[in-house]
């Protein structure tokens, strides 16, 4: 389902009883950017929670420097692709005929434990960063610059404008607008009754959604494969 963010941020102003469904007017000027606002911190929400469906994705990079670190996300960053929300594997190839490695992921605690200074060659363990605007990829061994990357990870759903759409699922309208219609209660400081009663049909929403999700469904990657898993929307959800 494709859903315009214009028409969703007024229907939360709706539901919050800030706007009159009678005029025909819909939200504008500071009132449409505090939706906005809102709407991303929404999304940044669910997508901290999991509770959301996200894509597999995979991107694959040929490493033209040895670097620790490496950020992913924008186009200024070290691997421009969509910002990952976590990572759930990586490999690495060092040519067309050899097998691809797989890279351990550890905690972002430990890996200075098992950091090689100064060492180049195969990582065997990584941390995962999943900072804004870039996420930032971490190995306790640079690798090689020959070699090619290719990390299989879940995207987070982006940032929005009030001209956007949203591509999801219908059962997450519900949730998404109560998430919003809730914040903007608050923003516009209406009576306590208004706010309690969105919250419930936030809680309500939110129990459905959680009902539908299934976190254990998340497809496993072997070893040897890599294949069927850029097209999978994999719902994953809170516990």
């Amino acid at each position: 389902m494709s859903l315009n963010v214009r028409a969703l941020v007024n229907d939360a102003f709706l539901s919050a009883g800030v706007l009159n469904s009678n005029t025909g007017r819909g939200v504008e000027g500071i009132d449409a950017n505090q939706g906005v606002i809102i709407c991303n911190e929404v999304l940044g929400q669910l997508n901290v929670e999991e509770l959301f469906p996200f894509q597999m994705s995979i991107v694959e990079f040929v490493i033209p420097t040895l670097k620790f670190n490496w950020t992913i996300g924008l186009s200024t960053a070290d691997i421009a692709a969509i910002r990952p929300s976590f990572i759930n594997q990586i490999y690495f190839q060092y040519n067309t005929n050899a097998s691809p490695v797989r890279v351990t992921q550890i905690p972002i605690s430990e890996i200075l434990n098992y950091k090689a200074v100064n060492a180049s060659g195969s990582p065997i363990y990584f941390a995962y960063n999943p900072k804004m605007p870039n996420g930032e990829i971490m190995f306790n061994i640079r690798p090689f610059a020959s070699g090619t990357i290719s990390i299989m990870y879940t995207t987070a759903i982006p940032q929005v404008t009030i001209n956007d759409t949203l591509d999801i699922p219908l059962e997450y309208n519900e949730l998404i607008k109560y998430a919003i219609a809730r914040k903007v209660a608050q923003y516009k400081q209406m009576p306590l009754d208004v706010v309690n009663s969105i919250d419930v049909l936030y809680k309500d929403a939110r129990s459905r959604v959680g009902t539908l999700n299934s976190r254990g469904k998340v497809p496993v990657l072997d070893d040897t494969g890599r294949t069927n898993i850029t097209q999978n929307n994999v719902l994953t959800g809170a516990t």
